[in-house]
């Protein structure tokens, strides 16, 4: 699916806009001039601006209630974030908005609306005038408070919503770059290794999955589409491909990716070949800079503990790992010296014992 970001005249921006998720009972209906409508219900959907700091962008969208009865919705706006898993996510405390969700002005709360009414919403999105060249993220979401047949509210809600992207843009164009390092196979025998199971919810006792640190170092929001290739102690290879998303200006992060290939061998190694994209395509007229590409390789063996490595870190290089293995060799030596010294001065202990017994 290909987005667009155009000028109209120089001043005014293009809007395409496109109905997002959808519900059996309920569906956004955005008032635009342009609407371009997916090509099938499985692409994202999304609202799309363009603008320069300090221009004000007034826009609205329906909320249309196709049901027999009257429909509660809840309509909040958030930052877009994102997952350990590379997935497109929304901030869950409205507190932490700083950018896009904090410049937008709209109705939130709890809507009510009539059976086979609607209610316009108006958005207002108010850019700030010393706002940094960069593309902005944002997302509302509509809780719908679901009902039975007799119209009473049941605890199950479902919630739905719109993505909004604005690439603000005063001279100059957007800036593609990333980071991509620290390649590791994660450790199935590391002991904090079912914290990180819980929190990862994929992990499964004997799939591989690997990690890396990304960073989206331009100011637009970007994919990784990876190719990587186990290759057992065997020498038997699989491949596998994935896609992980990054937002802009929010520092390194790392990233979980589940191969569904199991451990065979204690040894195993991984090769990962990437390229780095933008998520949405912007034609303002000149392409911006190229796609980034990049190769990293790893390994494990998960029977020597001095070189397996778990989260980026390499357990060799750990200056305490290193002291500490020193220090425990060296008390070992003075165990076993201070053992041999004993065994000898015991026997010749011993032994003036005996000649003492002879010569009486």
């Amino acid at each position: 699916m290909i987005h667009k970001y155009l000028f109209k005249n120089s001043i005014t921006f293009y809007l395409a806009v496109i109905i997002f998720c959808v519900s059996q009972f309920v569906f956004l209906q955005v008032n635009a001039a342009l609407i371009v409508t997916p090509k099938n219900a499985s692409e994202e959907k999304a609202m799309f601006f363009k603008a320069k700091p300090g221009e004000v962008i007034s826009e609205s969208f329906d909320v249309i209630n196709t049901d027999v009865t009257t429909s509660n919705f809840a309509l909040q706006i958030n930052d877009i974030s994102v997952t350990n898993e590379g997935t497109i996510a929304l901030l869950q405390n409205t507190e932490k908005n700083k950018q896009l969700a904090s410049w937008v002005e709209m109705l939130t709360g709890n809507i009510a609306v009539e059976p086979n009414g609607k209610i316009n919403v108006p958005i207002k999105i108010i850019v700030p005038a010393n706002v940094k060249n960069g593309e902005y993220g944002a997302g509302i979401t509509l809780t719908i408070q679901s009902t039975d047949k007799t119209g009473a509210s049941v605890k199950n809600t479902i919630r739905k919503g719109l993505k909004l992207y604005l690439l603000v843009q005063n001279e100059g164009l957007p800036i593609l770059s990333s980071t991509v390092s620290n390649l590791n196979i994660l450790n199935p025998s590391a002991p904090d290794k079912e914290n990180l199971q819980k929190k990862l919810n994929f992990w499964d006792k004997n799939n591989i999955v690997f990690s890396f640190i990304a960073q989206d170092t331009g100011n637009i929001f970007s994919v990784i589409r990876g190719k990587y290739t186990i290759k057992y102690e065997n020498s038997d290879e699989k491949t596998g491909e994935f896609t992980t998303n990054m937002v802009p200006n929010i520092g390194e992060k790392e990233y979980f990716i589940s191969t569904n290939l199991p451990y065979k061998s204690s040894k195993t190694s991984i090769k990962l070949d990437y390229t780095v994209e933008a998520l949405n395509n912007l034609e303002i007229g000149e392409t911006i800079n190229e796609n980034v590409s990049g190769s990293l390789e790893s390994y494990i063996d998960v029977n020597n503990k001095a070189v397996a490595q778990f989260r980026g870190i390499d357990k060799t290089q750990d200056p305490d790992y290193s002291e500490s293995r020193k220090i425990k060799v060296a008390k070992n030596l003075i165990i076993i010296l201070i053992s041999i010294i004993g065994f000898f001065a015991v026997r010749k202990a011993i032994k003036n014992d005996n000649n003492s017994i002879t010569k009486k």
